[in-house]
């Protein structure tokens, strides 16, 4: 069971990471174990599963060759989606609820790693799918936390909590090598495969101290406009590009007007 493991970790790692994404595996129970009931996976508590994480490299190694093999400058719906008649809105999107170009191109790529893997039975949850309370299918926070991939800062983990009682301070994640210079995709369960013979492995503490971690939890909870808080470890191994960040400070129904100089300047 082991060497079956390690089979499949080893393909899913050199399917993602030549695209710019890496993989983490956890086993489901160690999530369950950190949600509340209703972010629960409902399926075997030991079947193996993957945090999948964007790097700085997935832009242009996947996400821009996506755009360009699936649309051209004629045929592209370059307005807000809110102008696009149904025909537009039907090429552009797999389903109905989701027309932003950067989750079309995630659809597309977890059904390219399902069609890698035809003996096994695949769950595939991306980060942005929400359930009928319109509350997120997975907590990939969680999920990339228990992996040992990134470490979880909330505010729990501050002891000397400086924040009024009333005020909400949300958690972010620091990746050992990419700082905050990434992205958490999705989960992939593999519910045929028993994880029992995974180890679990706690991902490295790399801000130690509370003021370290106070300033941490206030760039991304009040600065997050300005991408400082990505900064938080020096020497990373890469950072997004201006032309990534630019893609990505842009609200999804504006997205496809940055596309557009994409398409001019290629």
């Amino acid at each position: 069971m082991a060497e079956k493991l390690q089979v499949i970790i080893n393909k899913l790692e050199g399917l993602l990471y030549p695209d710019g994404f890496e993989c983490a595996p956890f086993k489901i129970s160690w999530y369950n174990d950190q949600v509340d009931d209703h972010f629960k996976l409902k399926c075997n508590q030991n079947a193996l599963a993957f945090i999948i994480i964007s790097l700085p490299q997935m832009f242009d190694k996947t996400f821009k060759t996506f755009i360009m093999k699936k649309y051209n400058i004629d045929n592209f719906p370059l307005e807000d989606k809110a102008e696009w008649n149904e025909e537009e809105k039907e090429e552009f999107s797999y389903n109905q609820n989701v027309y932003d170009p950067l989750d079309q191109c995630m659809l597309d790529y977890f059904q390219k790693i399902r069609n890698h893997f035809p003996d096994h039975q695949l769950h595939i949850i991306r980060d942005f799918e929400m359930d009928a309370s319109h509350r997120p299918k997975v907590l990939v926070q969680t999920a990339g936390h228990v992996a040992g991939a990134v470490r979880y800062y909330q505010r729990c983990d501050v002891h000397d909590d400086p924040w009024d009682e009333s005020q909400r301070i949300y958690g972010t994640c620091v990746h050992p090598k990419y700082g905050g210079w990434f992205a958490l995709r999705g989960v992939i369960i593999f519910e045929d495969v028993n994880a029992n013979k995974l180890a679990q492995v706690d991902p490295p503490d790399m801000i130690k101290t509370d003021q370290d971690r106070i300033r941490l939890l206030n760039l991304y909870n009040f600065h997050w406009r300005d991408w400082s808080f990505r900064d938080v470890l020096p020497g990373v191994v890469a950072r997004y590009s201006d032309e990534q960040k630019t893609f990505f400070s842009t609200p999804p129904s504006q997205r496809p007007q940055i596309l557009r100089k994409l398409f001019d300047e290629t």
